[in-house]
């Protein structure tokens, strides 16, 4: 057998509890709520999309981050000097990284793991700069060059985390990682937390 086999608890053939395994603990939460056969399958799948997604984009953004800090072991440095001086590992003390809050967005600014978006203008036609967006056009953006307009980032190529130091807030619309608004990415906050774990 291979080592894979050998490690893995799971057999071919094995019943799983349905009490802590992924696919029970969602058809038990989505059963709460009431719906038919047909609306649970839906919701279920809907949830196992989402995680899938949310995990592949971490790890194309783990991916990136890590070739930047290869790239600046300044910041490398200060990153691991930030996460040894933590008393103990948590969710509590992963929220209280400055630093480390720092080095991810920026991480988000220059290497975004979704290099373009696409929005329908609802509502009424709007005006954007000298464009005329009819009602229910597909507009189409490339997050990469948004997040690296020199109209709103100095040193845009640079990676420096320290640029979010300080409270600092980017001009709206021009950091868009997780898009914004009402429909944009439900996972951000699981995002953001699993990065850092």
């Amino acid at each position: 057998s291979s080592g894979i086999n050998a490690e893995w608890p799971l057999r071919p053939g094995d019943v799983l509890d349905g009490d802590s395994d992924l696919l029970g603990l969602l058809i038990r939460a989505n059963e709460a709520c009431g719906w038919d056969e047909d609306e649970l399958v839906s919701c279920i799948v809907d949830d196992i999309i989402t995680i899938y997604l949310v995990m592949d984009n971490n790890v194309k953004q783990l991916a990136a981050l890590f070739i930047t800090l290869a790239r600046y072991p300044e910041v490398y440095r200060k990153l691991v000097k930030e996460l040894r001086a933590l008393p103990a590992l948590g969710f509590s003390s992963l929220m209280g990284l400055p630093y480390t809050e720092q080095v991810l967005l920026e991480s988000l600014r220059i290497g975004p793991a979704l290099l373009r978006g696409t929005r329908q203008l609802v509502g009424r036609s709007r005006q954007l700069g000298p464009y005329l967006i009819p009602s229910h056009t597909q507009v189409h953006f490339c997050q990469y060059l948004v997040h690296r307009d020199e109209e709103y980032w100095s040193d845009q190529a640079e990676f420096r985390p320290e640029r979010w130091a300080a409270g600092f807030k980017p001009a709206p619309g021009s950091f868009l990682p997780f898009l914004m608004g009402p429909r944009g990415c439900l996972g951000k906050h699981f995002a953001m937390v699993s990065i850092k774990l």
